[in-house]
């Protein structure tokens, strides 16, 4: 728990009381697979294990949604928003 720089937060969370994981699948049993796994993924207690929200684009749980061809990068609207600022 490094990652945590408040000592006060690290000593309450080590006070907690482990629990066993209870699968996302039998909280939510007509969850479709890839949803729990994305579900599990995402709430990841370490945040450097989090995926970022582009990984969760292309996790396969949004496979029918999603298509990099339709999207804007961030770089291309850095390009645009500098470009209208040489416009002023």
């Amino acid at each position: 728990m490094s990652w945590i720089t408040n000592e006060k937060a690290q000593a309450y969370i080590r006070s907690l009381e482990k629990k066993p994981k209870i699968p996302f699948s039998q909280i939510y049993p007509e969850a479709p697979e890839q949803a729990l796994d994305l579900l599990d993924k995402m709430l990841c207690f370490d945040p450097r294990k989090r995926p970022t929200v582009a990984d969760c684009l292309k996790h396969p749980y949004f496979a029918a949604l999603h298509s990099e061809a339709d999207e804007v990068s961030w770089r291309v609207v850095l390009v645009i928003l500098n470009s209208l600022a040489c416009l002023r």
